[in-house]
């Protein structure tokens, strides 16, 4: 395979590199990520954009910006971007089809679905610029477009490496809420 680019699911430095938040930017230490991609293209939701090259100090060209919905084709594979704010404000889910033989999922495809989707939870709603109105919303929104045989790859394994939409939504924050029952879940 060639590396050809990167997609940021969201601008964290856990997932795009750079210096951690206080009071771990004490350290003096910067995450490698994708400042070390040397020119390489970087996939990102137009929310999160300006924070992935100011953050990261990457080269604005460099960033390709998307909207819900858009798609990004690579070789034979397809790539749609949901946008699933909440966690970050232009944080999304990567969407795969599954076409491709001997794809996973039976066919269904798979998400990567960054901090949004973990098993049995989401992202962290404590942040500065976390939403958790809009993180209800998302999810609700995956609950609704992803198919249930779907594998979805978090953006970490705190619960488990994978799961799948059907799983999510008997036992984790796929399965139904009503607003209320979300926000007081979450209630800082």
């Amino acid at each position: 395979m060639k590396l050809v680019g990167a997609v940021a699911t969201h601008y964290h430095f856990d997932h795009t590199g750079g210096m951690p938040p206080p009071p771990f930017n004490a350290m003096g230490i910067t995450v490698p990520g994708i400042k070390e991609l040397e020119g390489l293209g970087v996939h990102c939701h137009e929310e999160d954009a300006g924070e992935i090259v100011t953050r990261n100090n990457v080269v604005k060209d460099k960033i390709t910006k998307y909207k819900d919905g858009d798609v990004l084709n690579v070789g034979a594979i397809t790539m749609k971007f949901i946008h699933t704010p909440g966690h970050s404000p232009g944080s999304m889910v990567v969407v795969v089809d599954g076409k491709q033989q001997g794809a996973p999922g039976g066919g269904a495809g798979l998400v990567v679905s960054g901090d949004t989707i973990f098993p049995g939870s989401c992202g962290r709603l404590d942040l500065p610029d976390a939403d958790v109105e809009r993180m209800f919303d998302s999810l609700a929104k995956c609950a609704r477009v992803l198919p249930d045989a779907m594998i979805v790859y978090p953006g970490h394994n705190y619960n488990g490496a994978t799961s799948t939409v059907a799983h999510e939504k008997s036992g984790g924050l796929l399965k139904p809420f009503t607003k209320q029952q979300f926000m007081a879940m979450n209630a800082r």
